[in-house]
């Protein structure tokens, strides 16, 4: 990922990622563009980002972000800018899985159901299972009144 950031999004970056069987930590430096950058500041950068890779990933996973930052970055002025908490959230829903079930056409579908008395879609993001029936396939067939 630390490549990617300097080979392609061309930003010098420090990356630390940390996981266990339940959560993930990580913690990505990089350099603010800016028009009063000086150009002799590489030594500089280069120790911000040793400060960076000097996190234990038993430290990314267990020190709340902002005693892990002062810890770090002690000899620095921090500012925090935001801290928005990471959530996940599918965009799956029964009508998606609906318009997948459609997409495959009334006879693709009708012989899923002749087969396993049912069309099962699974969201492979969440593992969401949506069941459809031959009243709700007949139902999504069906052409609206005129």
């Amino acid at each position: 990922m630390a490549n990617y950031l300097a080979r392609s999004e061309q930003v010098d970056s420090a990356l630390s990622l940390a996981a266990d069987d339940s959560r993930i930590a990580g913690l990505l430096l990089q350099k603010m563009l800016d028009a009063k950058s000086d150009e002799g500041d590489g030594a500089e950068i280069e120790a911000i980002k040793a400060m960076a890779r000097s996190a234990m990933p038993e430290e990314l996973l267990q020190t709340p972000a902002p005693a892990l930052l002062r810890r770090l970055f002690s000899e620095y002025d921090l500012t925090a800018l935001r801290q928005d908490p990471i959530v996940f959230r599918c965009s799956c829903g029964r009508e998606k899985a609906a318009a997948g079930v459609v997409a495959m056409g009334l006879e693709a579908a009708r012989e899923l159901l002749d087969e396993r008395g049912g069309i099962e879609v699974r969201c492979d993001n969440c593992l969401e299972t949506y069941l459809f029936d031959e009243k709700d396939v007949d139902n999504l067939f069906r052409r609206p009144a005129r």
